[in-house]
């Protein structure tokens, strides 16, 4: 089970909105910046753009493996493994833009209000992935994708109280900020503050695991429609 693409519909979405907030900026002077690389990110997976925004690469209506190359591309230059003489801020915004659009992330570059599922509906998504372990046809990688994603729901729902990869613990479900702080931590995670094999690179399984945690905590705060996993 691979990462999951946001949809058309949210892609449209949230490039509106950074248009907007890249309109309020122009009318007071402020340098594109951050929200002028998110732009040109997501204009590109869009295919509104036919050059990748960091190498350069004629693709036009990229694939999901071309997103998420062009993504370590950008973060390639931010740990300046590449050179690009472009400013960091707007290299930041393409390497958010372009991790949120390969479901790398649940934090969008322009983010709403912040709000949770309701709990009947968190356990009925529940129930499915429990069956889905209990029924076994699955390989190592996948069972680390959908336990990383019952982590997560059964965390919010207070069926434990441990937060599913950052370790935090409460005595109650974690209210949004709680939420919204094991976002953070996923981020941070998946840019390599975790643990890592030789070679620097989450193992395989660890990565499948936190892809499930990242679907899912996209899912829980209603920044996805389709479904936890």
């Amino acid at each position: 089970m691979a990462m999951t693409m946001q949809s058309p519909e949210d892609l449209g979405a949230q490039y509106a909105a950074v248009l907007g907030e890249l309109s309020d900026r122009g009318a007071s002077g402020e340098p594109a910046g951050y929200f002028g690389g998110v732009a040109d990110a997501l204009s590109w997976v869009l295919g509104r753009g036919e050059v990748a925004p960091i190498t350069m690469a004629p693709i036009a209506w990229p694939t999901p493996p071309e997103v998420m190359a062009e993504h370590r591309a950008a973060e390639d230059v931010l740990y300046r493994r590449r050179e690009d003489s472009r400013s960091r801020e707007w290299v930041g915004g393409v390497e958010h833009g372009l991790l949120w659009a390969g479901g790398g992330t649940p934090k969008s570059p322009v983010a709403g209000p912040t709000k949770l599922r309701i709990a009947s509906v968190i356990r009925d998504e529940i129930a499915q992935l429990r069956e889905l372990l209990v029924d076994g046809h699955f390989d190592e990688i996948d069972q680390a994708n959908i336990a990383g994603a019952l982590g997560v729901l059964e965390w919010v729902a207070g069926d434990i109280i441990t937060a599913p990869l950052s370790g935090r613990v409460a005595d109650q479900a974690p209210d949004v900020e709680a939420v919204e702080a094991e976002a953070t931590f996923v981020d941070d995670l998946r840019q390599g503050d975790g643990p890592v094999s030789d070679d620097g690179s989450l193992p395989e399984v660890s990565w499948a695991f936190t892809s499930g945690v990242c679907q899912a905590l996209r899912w829980v705060t209603c920044r996805s429609e389709d479904s936890a996993l």
